[in-house]
């Protein structure tokens, strides 16, 4: 952590750049995604490039390849004249900013769905009752705080003295605690660094 601070004085966000795997992964998606932005000839008052949160040099290219390029807009919108100068095309055709808003929300939103709906992503922790009616029990790491011990045991499907076991808990705190609460009963317990410790189980 110390090397990556030191190594951000003196070059621009270094971990996003070179060690963020989620920046390699978009790196890949911006350099295949149809959308581009595209500029024309313009005045060269690089406002675009002046503006870029990404420092690329929108000034000097005609479409913008650049993997570091987040699509945000900036440049379009400081533009003088963008409606002349500079866009985003899709498949060479322009298009309206907003609907490039538009279709990468549903891509997000539509991908978390499909995913879900196929059981090879959990977007959300289901409810004690959807656990008991389809036996879909979670990992002791995806419990939340919020839940009671005795909602943790039904969630993961222990029992609930084998839960107490589990997540070291003495039989004395009451079952209807909040997991987040019982260090409130247990000197330095804390659920979030048991959960961790747990996690798999």
């Amino acid at each position: 952590m110390i090397a990556v601070l030191l190594l951000s004085l003196f070059y621009d966000r270094f971990f996003c750049k070179y060690l963020c795997p989620a920046g390699a992964l978009y790196g890949i998606i911006t350099k295949i995604s149809p959308f581009k932005v595209k500029r024309n000839p313009c005045i060269d008052c690089g406002k675009c490039t002046k503006n870029c949160p990404m420092n690329i040099d929108v000034a000097k290219s005609t479409t913008v390849k650049s993997a570091e390029c987040i699509d945000c807009g900036t440049c379009i919108n400081v533009c003088p004249d963008s409606k002349k100068y500079i866009g985003f095309n899709f498949f060479n055709k322009r298009v309206n900013p907003l609907i490039v808003i538009i279709i990468t929300v549903g891509v997000f939103f539509g991908s978390l769905m499909i995913l879900e709906a196929t059981g090879l992503y959990q977007v959300s922790i289901p409810s004690i009752q959807q656990i008991e009616q389809e036996g879909k029990f979670i990992k002791i790491g995806d419990l939340r705080g919020s839940m009671t011990i005795e909602e943790g045991a039904k969630s993961t499907g222990k029992t609930l003295d084998k839960f107490y076991e589990i997540m070291e808990i003495p039989k004395t705190v009451a079952k209807d605690t909040l997991l987040k609460s019982v260090s409130a009963f247990v000197t330095d317990y804390d659920f979030h660094v048991m959960k961790a410790k747990k996690a798999d189980q």
